[in-house]
């Protein structure tokens, strides 16, 4: 008689644990009927809920950190046409008087498209280097407004960082550490019920899937095998090679 010998699944990280339990429930779908899903049930939902659970660790602070950041983008590129304005001025008094502030725009990467640590290192010496700009020429082709929006929207997006960052690990874990725990018991107690129920029905559909099932997890542990076998390989060529360096003369 067919019987699943059950993946160890409580050792993978949050992602492949995931991966996994969401391959197995496509293979429920493909082989059970939902009317008959009344063991499959907890765990399907359980899968359903350690997802959304794993999203919203995505999505906490990432989505207000995107928007602060998108329009820290839109000032710059305001900016930018605002300057580009000043160098057509119809007043040429006014166009000398921006050309020191293009020439200093001018000195730096477009930073809309960079990663944020590189991005907003060019938007705070941009700030700094036009703040450095005689007030009167400042004031004269209205710059400080910009400059101090874009100083708002940068202070802005730093602090939406930094409050990422000093939130507490357990409080942002703690949701998905019980989710977590709840699909590894859900999957131990339908692989323990549907061995069980193939024992006393021998239902076709039920070893179709257990047969699936197997393969998948001989798979898996095949392919874990597999990578420990190469890391002790490679760890006992650099003990080898460490092994045969000259030892140095002190």
């Amino acid at each position: 008689m067919i019987q699943i010998q059950a993946y160890n699944v409580s050792q993978e990280p949050n992602s492949s644990l995931y991966s996994l339990c969401f391959f197995v429930s496509e293979l429920i779908r493909k082989h059970i009927d939902a009317r008959e899903w009344a063991i499959f049930e907890p765990f399907m939902q359980a899968v359903t809920a350690f997802k959304a659970e794993l999203d919203q660790q995505i999505c906490r602070y990432g989505e207000q950190i995107r928007e602060a950041d998108d329009a820290t983008d839109r000032i710059w590129a305001g900016l930018n046409h605002y300057l580009k304005a000043h160098a057509l001025h119809y007043q040429p008094e006014i166009q000398a008087l921006a050309r020191p502030a293009i020439a200093i725009f001018q000195q730096f990467e477009c930073p809309v498209r960079m990663p944020y640590k590189k991005a907003y290192g060019i938007y705070d010496r941009l700030l700094s280097a036009m703040r450095d700009l005689p007030s009167e020429t400042r004031s004269a082709i209205g710059l400080d407004g910009w400059l101090d929006a874009l100083d708002h929207q940068i202070q802005s997006f730093l602090n939406l960082q930094r409050a990422q960052l000093s939130q507490k690990k357990e409080q942002l874990q703690a949701p998905l550490i019980a989710a977590r725990e709840a699909l590894i018991q859900a999957y131990n107690e339908m692989i323990l019920q549907l061995n069980a129920r193939i024992l006393v029905f021998n239902q076709p559909s039920l070893c179709d899937l257990a047969g699936e099932m197997i393969h998948y997890f001989d798979d898996l542990r095949a392919m874990v095998k597999s990578s420990a076998t190469k890391k002790r390989r490679a760890a006992r060529k650099k003990a080898s090679m460490d092994a045969q360096k000259p030892e140095s003369v002190a």
